[in-house]
């Protein structure tokens, strides 16, 4: 954007000095400005004294600064999640991985959604309950029916097992 070639504080002196009575065209024209640039000022700086001036830009510039740092941080938390979710992934098994989200929950008071988005898992692992099977009948099955058929495939044998309503797996057939 172009540096104007007034300073702030002449900028307030030539809006005061309309304020106090003459004439925006003839003070447009003694300081050698438009009068759309007069109205421009005057809609930005109208009201200010120049202390007012240099505190807005004061806090212009720390708005600026802190908007950095806001930036910087988002990228360092984003580039150390990436590297800790990764970590995670790799090193910790499914019993750890809820031992760390119970962690987060217990240690942060984080709520269970953000510990897990915290530390990369899917909040339906942690409500998975594994059913355990029992194979017993099957393998009874499969090991009956080769000693009398040893000739016979898998093919054979699940149809066999189908015929006579075996349980396999965690379906009758």
């Amino acid at each position: 954007m172009k540096k104007s070639r007034f300073s702030e504080s002449q900028i307030v002196a030539i809006l005061k000095e309309v304020e106090l009575g003459a004439k925006v065209g003839e003070t447009c024209r003694g300081h050698g400005v438009s009068e759309p640039t007069y109205y421009k000022w005057k809609s930005q700086f109208s009201g200010m004294t120049v202390p007012h001036l240099s505190q807005l830009r004061e806090l212009q510039d720390e708005k600026a600064r802190l908007k950095r740092m806001y930036a910087e941080l988002a990228l360092m938390h984003n580039a150390l999640k990436d590297v800790v979710c990764e970590a995670l992934a790799k090193a910790l098994t499914p019993q750890r991985r809820e031992m760390v989200v119970q962690s987060l929950m217990a240690d942060h008071g984080m709520s269970q959604d953000r510990a897990c988005s915290a530390s990369g898992i899917a909040r339906s692992t942690l409500r998975y309950q594994p059913v355990p099977r029992d194979d017993c009948g099957v393998i009874t099955f499969i090991q009956n029916h080769m000693a009398l058929n040893p000739r016979h495939g898998f093919d054979l044998l699940y149809d066999s097992a189908r015929h006579q309503k075996q349980l396999w797996g965690k379906t009758v057939l």
